[in-house]
């Protein structure tokens, strides 16, 4: 298994007020590129400050042959009803997203045994 580092910023958290007062920065500057420059710089240490960079490492697994488009298809349905479900928590939503959620376990079973025969 291999891994990987992924590098992100949570922009959800930035607070815009704060941002832009520390966005102030002589533009004085007569060349084009150093204007640039010193834009992308502050704008950089601004971002640092605000909303750190955070690092994690992720295992990249190799894919399963049997795991289909299908499958994934079916996956995508199971969240999709458990994102609805956990919004509206009424009891139709709770049964559709049983019944999704029964099929797709059927499925990935059923896939997964013909595939170890």
């Amino acid at each position: 298994m291999r891994r990987k580092t992924i590098t992100n910023r949570n922009y959800k958290k930035l607070d815009v007020n704060a941002l832009s007062e520390m966005l102030v920065f002589d533009a004085n500057i007569e060349d084009l590129e150093s204007l640039a420059s010193d834009l992308n710089s502050v704008v950089k240490q601004s971002l640092d400050v605000l909303v750190p960079e955070k690092t994690r490492t992720i295992t990249i697994r190799q894919n399963k042959d049997w795991f289909t488009d299908e499958l994934r298809e079916w996956r995508s349905r199971v969240r999709r009803r458990e994102r609805i479900y956990r919004h509206y928590r009424e009891d139709h939503q709770w049964t559709a997203l049983k019944k999704v959620r029964n099929n797709y376990n059927f499925k990935l079973k059923r896939d997964e045994e013909r595939n170890s025969i």
